[in-house]
């Protein structure tokens, strides 16, 4: 994939922390630690769409769970690799999610709206015991603003699927609640909502 095809953002795993520190400020690290707080100690976690691996390298690593990220950045893979993160380079739309107690998206799930029934299905089915998705409901992107809302959704572009389309606080819980959500965390105000959707296992908290 060459570097062009997607925004600055996503051409370096620096340049994309950065970049996510600026827009989330302390929410960047608050939403990961709240997602690692739904995962025991020694789970086995796939992570979709990891980008940086920040939740590994900074929550779940200390739990010892069995971690692998997936995504579609091989530059972000590659750097995963290099630092001993058991990472592959990951197509969603075309392969197989391997099977985890957890699966995680954080962040991505808008790219794939237009097919989000048929992904949330295949991320539901590899997870044995509760798939979690955290997503943006509160964007640059959806400002009223026209350059700003062109901006930000340029800066988001990875390079593949969809990048202009964004939930909100509303549709992204009626998404998770026609899918019988098991615990929907937002607070008013917050950019992130979680979305947990339990299965019956012994490790879900």
């Amino acid at each position: 994939m060459f570097l062009f095809n997607k925004s600055p953002v996503y051409w370096s795993t620096i340049g994309y922390d950065i970049t996510m520190k600026i827009l989330c400020g302390k929410e960047y690290w608050k939403t990961y630690a709240d997602i690692a707080q739904l995962i025991p100690d020694k789970a086995s976690v796939v992570d979709v769409c990891c980008g940086t691996c920040c939740l590994y390298t900074n929550f779940l690593q200390k739990k010892s769970c069995r971690y692998i990220g997936l995504d579609v950045n091989s530059n972000f893979v590659k750097v995963a690799r290099n630092h001993g993160i058991k990472a592959k380079v990951f197509d969603l739309n075309s392969d197989t999610v391997p099977p985890a107690d957890y699966v995680v998206m954080s962040s991505s799930f808008y790219h794939f709206h237009k097919r989000e029934d048929e992904i949330f299905n295949k991320l539901l089915s590899a997870s044995r015991c509760a798939l979690i998705i955290n997503e943006p409901i509160r964007n640059v992107s959806s400002s009223t603003f026209f350059i700003f809302k062109w901006l930000a959704a340029i800066l988001s572009n990875p390079g593949v699927g969809e990048y202009r389309y964004r939930y909100n606080p509303h549709s992204f819980q009626s998404f998770a609640e026609k899918h019988n959500v098991s615990q929907f965390v937002y607070k008013a105000g917050r950019r992130f909502a979680i979305g947990i959707f339990k299965k019956n296992c012994k490790h879900v908290k």
